[in-house]
């Protein structure tokens, strides 16, 4: 019986993951714009959600765990990585192996421009 767990049928959800390109613009000031590198497919589960007033406004907090293949590419994220899904946005907060096998990148995720 086959193991569910590391089949190709749990990765359903495509994500675009960015990462952080800083330059200089015309005020001589750094701005951060985002590149996409390529696309993965993965299992995305949200844990928890919630919120929080700011600047008289109340802002939801969605955390995610996100699972990815691993490979080069998913093994060099760093918590400056983020994700795309459509629109949505994943900024990723920590990352590891839970197994140390390395088939398998986790990472935790907060969702948010």
């Amino acid at each position: 019986m086959p193991n569910w767990n590391t089949t190709a049928a749990k990765y359903k959800t495509r994500v675009t993951i960015q990462t952080a390109v800083e330059t200089v613009n015309a005020l001589h000031e750094m701005a951060v714009s985002w590149l996409d590198s390529e696309s993965r497919w993965a299992q995305i589960a949200p844990t928890s959600g919630r919120e929080f007033q700011a600047a008289m406004q109340v802002i939801p907090i969605i955390q995610s765990i996100v699972r990815l293949r691993s490979d080069n590419l998913t093994r060099a994220l760093t918590s400056k990585s983020r994700l795309k899904i459509g629109t949505r946005i994943l900024n990723v907060a920590a990352i590891y192996d839970e197994t140390n096998e390395r088939r398998e990148v986790v990472l935790w995720c907060v969702e948010g421009g």
